[in-house]
């Protein structure tokens, strides 16, 4: 039943096989060329990957009864894994995501055999496989696994419940699908009440996240800091702490966004305090990048320059591909605005090329509208424009009706003083306009 292979560890806890007996099995199969060892960094257990002849082989000799036990403990093992990867990513990231990298042919084979039986841990097992699943950019397979938990008949107001519908705003959300988003997270909310609870907390900040991504800049910070008077209230244990810092975090976003600078200062430097003192790390590269984003709105670009690489770095080290096409859309920003057109441009489509490989259209739509500006700007209008038509197409196919909006302006912009072309210009500028409308019965007011 393992994929492949799996780590030695995992197998002998599984099998439970005689230790003697083993040294002499593994030295034989070596011999043979059934199998191959692979020795990792950080991990003192190697990696065992088998030939694709020996599992067939093996199990015609397994009997029903046999099998169905060895299948128990497999799924118990890897459920039990993905718990303490999971509780492992806080404080050693490089090791469990290291552990999870190589192991997760078999802890995903485990969590869809624990959906098609419906296991009472189920909801559990997603989550913490989810978690790695973003953390290596593979939201196909996240989103599998979303779409069958949510087939799952689970009482509402419970654990399950609140992990089911939780995971599925998540991915709404990281889809772009705001509006969406903000629907199941209220109706969380609703569900849980006025309760201070941990999980309370988490909703009202990703409610918050969904506002302040549609552009609802004063209610979203109305959410969040709710949400951190909650998490307040709670007994301070490393998970709250965590919490917490991410919390400051999405604050500092708001406070940016709403011009008040000093403030998101001081929301990120304490983000910042919480996570070097506990050895966040990932929370760490979080706030590093967001100061980043502020040291660039107010012009100093070596210093959002050198925070953004900083946080570059950090996320690269941790394997998060989705984090590092972020920080290299900011870079491309930074490039751009320091007339560094060439670095602008290879950041930009670096990030874009992550994005399309992991299939997210909304992020991969601001970036080739950040390409798009950037050809403009250095009066290379065929590319701009054909940057500006790849981003609409992406915007309209997300339903991300802002994106769709701002890059309506800049083609309407491109075209209006282009020959012959004003007619287009006015029909882009009217679309923005039918989305201005849209947005301002949802409390969204932008201007042209």
């Amino acid at each position: 039943m393992f994929q492949g292979g799996a780590l030695e560890f995992s197998i002998l806890e599984i099998t439970e096989i005689d230790p003697d007996r083993w040294q002499r099995l593994r030295s034989a199969l070596v011999r043979t060329g059934l199998l191959q060892i692979e020795v990792l960094e950080n991990l003192r257990s190697p990696f065992l990957k088998f030939h694709p002849t020996l599992s067939p082989v093996l199990f015609m000799r397994l009997s029903a009864e046999k099998y169905a036990k060895l299948n128990e403990q497999y799924q118990e093992y890897y459920y039990d894994l993905s718990i303490d990867l999971y509780k492992r990513d806080f404080q050693s990231p490089h090791t469990a995501r290291l552990f999870a990298k190589r192991e997760l042919p078999n802890l995903l084979w485990s969590v869809k055999e624990a959906l098609a039986n419906q296991c009472d841990n189920v909801a559990d097992f997603v989550n913490n496989i989810n978690k790695f699943l973003h953390v290596f950019g593979l939201q196909r397979d996240q989103q599998f696994l979303i779409e069958c938990l949510n087939q799952i008949t689970v009482k509402s107001g419970s654990r399950d419940w609140y992990l089911i519908l939780s995971s599925k705003g998540e991915q709404l959300f990281e889809s772009g699908k705001y509006d969406r988003a903000e629907v199941v997270f209220r109706q969380i909310l609703w569900e849980l009440g006025s309760e201070i609870s941990f999980n309370r907390a988490n909703t009202l900040v990703r409610l918050g996240r969904c506002l302040r991504f549609q552009g609802n800049f004063p209610m979203a910070e109305k959410f969040v800091r709710e949400g951190i008077s909650v998490s307040e209230q709670l007994v301070q244990n490393e998970y709250v702490q965590r919490q917490q810092s991410e919390i400051l975090s999405d604050l500092g976003d708001i406070l940016a966004e709403l011009g008040k600078f000093e403030q998101a200062k001081n929301a990120y430097e304490n983000s910042l305090v919480i996570a070097e003192k506990n050895g966040y790390l990932r929370v760490k590269a979080v706030a590093k990048g967001q100061i980043g984003i502020l040291f660039m709105r107010q012009d100093d670009l070596e210093m959002a320059f050198d925070s953004s690489q900083e946080a570059l770095d950090i996320f690269h080290e941790l394997q998060e591909s989705d984090s590092q096409a972020g920080i290299l859309h900011q870079l491309g920003i930074i490039y751009r605005k320091r007339q560094n057109w060439e670095e602008a441009d290879r950041a930009y489509r670096k990030a874009a090329r992550i994005w399309e490989k992991q299939g997210n259209s909304s992020k991969a739509a601001s970036t080739y509208g950040e390409l798009a500006n950037l050809n403009l700007q250095i009066d290379k209008l065929i590319e701009a424009e054909g940057w500006y038509r790849k981003a609409l197409q992406a915007a309209q196919l997300n339903g991300d009706k802002l994106v769709e909006h701002n890059i309506l302006i800049g083609l309407a912009s491109l075209l209006v003083n282009q020959p012959n072309r004003l007619i287009e210009a006015q029909e882009f500028t009217r679309a923005a306009l039918e989305i201005c409308k849209i947005l301002a019965l949802s409390g969204i007011l932008i201007t042209l």
